[in-house]
């Protein structure tokens, strides 16, 4: 599949670029392939690279051909987030676990160390490293409280997004927009861009009304070993945690 995980991480950095100041004063195997897909091999997605896709329904098939072979990956990236209304704009750094279906580990290395992480349970956890902080979350009390979000954060496959969003492509620059069918979605439109030998999108702008969020990843490694452990977390000893903390939702970041 795309590499969806990194839209939850967008919504993650948007939200807490809001929420974290607010918490701050207050006081073992590899993923299996499943029957019938083609065996997903380490490193590449694609034995040989496709050709430049050329079309809408392309790329949908495209997509299709993703979710079936890739089981995690691992990326550096770079985000920037800016949130109007609020004054908030920032550019973070970091490297980036994804293992199939929902496991999630970011590492933010700028400006601010700190690390994200979706576990087994789909529990969200923040981890402030320098203010010694946790914020623990859950990824489906966001989806619910926020119907928005509803497709972005399924993990289960890129199909279901692009059925609910208008799909328009550009063949020469490879560069897919997608707009939201519904008129009270929340998201203005989700514009990505198609590069290396796997034609994989590569950098990604979410824009919604007040929410900018973009995302370049690099140095991409598809199918690694990923330990389920890097997908776990306890909060440190003497950590200050903030349990089920209600992250704002992304259509109320306008408001």
């Amino acid at each position: 599949m795309y590499n969806k995980f990194m839209l939850i991480a967008s919504v993650l950095s948007a939200t807490l670029a809001i929420a974290a100041p607010a918490v701050t004063t207050a006081s073992n195997a590899s993923p299996k392939a499943k029957t019938g897909k083609p065996a997903a091999k380490a490193g590449v997605l694609f034995e040989k690279p496709p050709a430049a896709i050329k079309s809408s329904d392309e790329l949908l098939a495209h997509f299709q051909e993703i979710d079936k072979r890739l089981n995690g990956l691992s990326a550096r990236y770079i985000q920037s987030v800016k949130l109007a209304e609020a004054g908030i704009s920032r550019t973070a750094e970091g490297t980036v676990d994804y293992r199939r279906p929902s496991l999630l580990r970011l590492e933010y290395l700028k400006p601010e160390k700190q690390t994200i992480i979706v576990d087994d349970k789909k529990a969200v956890w923040v981890y402030r490293k320098d203010l010694n902080q946790v914020i623990q979350s859950r990824l489906d009390d966001l989806v619910k409280s926020d119907p928005a979000m509803d497709n972005l954060m399924a993990l289960d496959g890129y199909s279901k997004l692009l059925a609910n969003y208008d799909v328009s492509f550009d063949p020469k620059t490879q560069t897919a927009v997608l707009r939201p069918k519904a008129k009270n979605s929340g998201i203005t439109f989700l514009r990505m861009k198609l590069a290396g030998p796997e034609r994989f999108p590569v950098e990604t702008d979410l824009v919604a009304p007040n929410l900018e969020v973009k995302t370049i990843l690099k140095n991409l490694r598809f199918n690694p070993a990923l330990d389920p452990k890097r997908f776990r977390f306890s909060p440190p000893k003497g950590a200050e945690v903030y349990q089920d903390f209600k992250m704002p939702a992304l259509s109320g970041l306008k408001k």
